[in-house]
């Protein structure tokens, strides 16, 4: 595709992001995440490319000394596999910007992008074991699960449930944005 049309940025959001799933299998993530960008950074280059967007991911700030979480927050305490390689990958694409004075770059930081647009346009519907909250939510609610299981009962929370916080789809987060 690159050889027959010209591009003036690519939008990398593949590769693998299962919190649990990288704790299970690290080289699996360590291979797809950090080879394929690698990849993908040559064959873009190759053929002049030189504007990314990167979809990161904040695992790549690690457990917060405070909340909320702002971009200046430092990055690097990463506590699994998956939050390793976004930010191996981060700073790879840093290292690309800082060596070529023509590569930009805008990293996308952002937690657990669940749930569906307004419109119902987009959204999620996984069909096998959801890595996230909601869908387990919206599966209640349309019949498909019979009820929710909440596990956890010691937090530092009204009734002792996990923290939950709320934004809207449509704000994706932390934006970083490199230039020489």
């Amino acid at each position: 595709m690159l050889s027959k049309h010209s591009f003036y940025a690519v939008m990398h959001f593949a590769g693998l992001k299962a919190v649990g799933e990288s704790v299970e299998q690290p080289l699996r993530y360590y291979r797809v995440n950090l080879t394929g960008t690698i990849n993908l950074l040559e064959v873009i280059q190759s053929h002049g490319v030189c504007n990314l967007v990167f979809s990161s991911s904040a695992t790549v700030y690690g457990n917060p000394q405070k909340l909320p979480i702002y971009k200046q927050h430092a990055v690097g305490g990463c506590t699994n596999p998956n939050g390793k390689t976004k930010y191996c990958i981060e700073e790879m694409i840093r290292d690309q910007c800082m060596a070529e004075k023509d590569w930009n770059a805008v990293l996308l930081r952002y937690f657990n992008p669940i749930g569906a647009h307004v419109s119902g346009q987009i959204g999620e519907d996984p069909q096998g074991i959801p890595n996230n909250l909601l869908p387990y939510v919206a599966q209640v609610a349309i019949g498909r699960r019979k009820h929710l299981n909440v596990f956890g009962n010691d937090y530092n929370t009204p009734d002792g449930t996990g923290p939950v916080w709320r934004s809207e789809v449509v704000v994706l987060g932390t934006v970083i944005s490199f230039r020489r």
